[in-house]
């Protein structure tokens, strides 16, 4: 039989006497040129593998043939290409989706049938990633890296830096090359454009009780339980917007600045609730905001509002609930605001567990007439809510940091990489990510993605001494 989508069904299998095609079917184009006997071959495409699998199906004794038709296309019918593994061949792997004229009612009606799978991405896959860690081999950063697959293999290079840097290079021992950044020359000085000043402990000490917030009223308290995040010990009382709010000075106030905050909201669609993170200049009026949250009861609504201004004189840089009205239920992920002179930014997206953005969504507005770029950032307030007394969940800010961009002199080229970040290059989707989100603009454009030809290469890095590299694929099969 088969497993497809990490599932198998004992009561599907594979008919006697079928056989998987060699290899993906391929398309010559030919020129045909007169007086020149045959044609010339001017290229060859790779097209997309079909696999029509001849199956029975056997019905267990006492099956509802209604559930047992909804389980299979349950089974079946997915969005995305998924794994598809056939037990004759368990170390290989097909990138699959069900045709869109699959039929379970009379699959399951006549007991057997034809599953029609289409493999867009045409080559089988060894079912084992390959991963090689660079090491320093004549005051170079490299790795020999070794494809037997049959097909060129398309890595994912990830880079823990152990240092800052404006540039990262590769580059293979057939010629090719990428980049991201760009390094500095001699007359050139690197500088911090982004620098960190600010790295809130989220636990009550060192914030004191704020005395405002918009739409609503300052009540109860925040708790920290132990290494954990801050969240609401209680929300206090009242008819309309409650619950606690904390302030905090930043060392210096900053012109030009990034504020972003990692948070959980989760609720359930009874629940309602607010999260808010005030910007503050030195008199204490508000130059912008940052605010998720969820008004409605009986659905899975969430709005982010993120602005600069306030609420009397304000610009609404994102005010949406993303593609969906759910796009950020139960929303685990970061926000963030931007002012780089009259440049301003903002941005959300969930992260997954494994630090990845998704559901993103970016913004700018330019502030051509000078309204919000008066006052220095030099507070900060958090604060959390509820709506009378109807309940809420799980609202925790996990982290808050707070940069400076600093202004470059003439000749300064900006790090783009700092000790900690990970950074991965991802050949196959054509995408680099700076700590999980997508930084597509850092790619030198005069290079390119990186391919592993059949046989043995050498991928080098630069600087030699940047941190761990890892080129990590999957060996491809015609």
């Amino acid at each position: 039989s088969f497993t497809f989508n990490n599932q198998r069904k004992k009561f599907i299998q594979i008919e006697k006497g079928w056989k998987r095609p060699t290899w993906a079917p391929l398309k010559r184009n030919l020129l045909q040129v007169p007086n020149y006997p045959g044609a010339r071959l001017l290229s060859t495409e790779t097209d997309i593998r079909v696999l029509n699998i001849p199956v029975g199906i056997i019905v267990p004794n006492g099956s509802n043939l209604e559930k047992l038709k909804e389980e299979i296309a349950d089974w079946l019918i997915t969005e995305h290409p998924v794994e598809l593994i056939f037990d004759a061949e368990p170390d290989r792997i097909y990138m699959a989706v069900v045709d869109e004229s699959f039929d379970p009612d009379e699959f399951v009606t006549l007991g057997q049938g034809v599953i029609k799978f289409i493999c867009p991405m045409p080559y089988k896959l060894s079912k084992d990633k390959k991963k090689y860690t660079m090491i320093n081999q004549n005051s170079t950063l490299k790795a020999d890296v070794e494809n037997k697959g049959t097909v060129e293999g398309i890595p994912t290079i990830t880079l823990t830096a152990a240092r800052e840097s404006t540039f990262f290079d590769l580059d293979t021992d057939d010629g090719q090359f990428f980049r991201i950044g760009y390094p500095a020359t001699v007359e050139e000085k690197p500088f911090i454009r982004e620098e960190l000043i600010a790295d809130l402990p989220m636990t009550t000490i060192g914030w004191t009780t704020a005395n405002y917030v918009d739409y609503g009223n300052v009540a109860g308290s925040f708790e920290n339980l132990g290494e954990g995040p801050l969240q609401a010990a209680d929300y206090g009382t009242g008819t309309g917007w409650h619950g606690p709010a904390l302030k905090r000075s930043l060392k210096v106030p900053i012109q030009n600045f990034r504020v972003e905050v990692d948070l959980d909201f989760q609720m359930t669609s009874y629940e309602i609730g607010r999260m808010e993170v005030y910007l503050l200049d030195e008199a204490s009026e508000i130059i912008g905001k940052i605010a998720i949250w969820r008004n409605q009861l009986g659905t899975s609504y969430t709005w982010v509002d993120i602005h600069g201004g306030n609420k009397n004189n304000m610009v609404q840089i994102i005010g949406s609930h993303g593609t969906y009205e759910n796009t950020w239920d139960l929303f685990s992920g970061v926000l963030r605001i931007v002012r780089v002179n009259q440049r301003w930014e903002a941005y959300i997206a969930s992260v997954d567990e494994k630090g990845k953005h998704d559901s993103a969504m970016f913004r700018v507005f330019n502030d051509i007439e000078n309204r919000f770029n008066q006052s220095k950032l030099a507070q900060i307030v958090i604060h959390s809510a509820t709506f009378g007394d109807i309940g809420t969940k799980r609202q925790s800010f996990n982290q808050l940091r707070v940069w400076r961009y600093n202004n470059p002199a003439d000749f300064n080229v900006p790090y783009i990489i700092v000790p900690g970040d990970k950074i991965e290059i991802d050949c196959e989707k054509s995408d680099i990510r700076v700590n999980g989100e997508s930084r597509l603009f850092l790619k030198d454009f005069s290079s390119d993605f990186l391919r592993l030809q059949k046989g043995k290469t050498k991928v080098s890095a630069y600087p030699r001494d940047i941190g761990k590299v890892d080129v990590e694929f999957r060996e491809r099969y015609r």
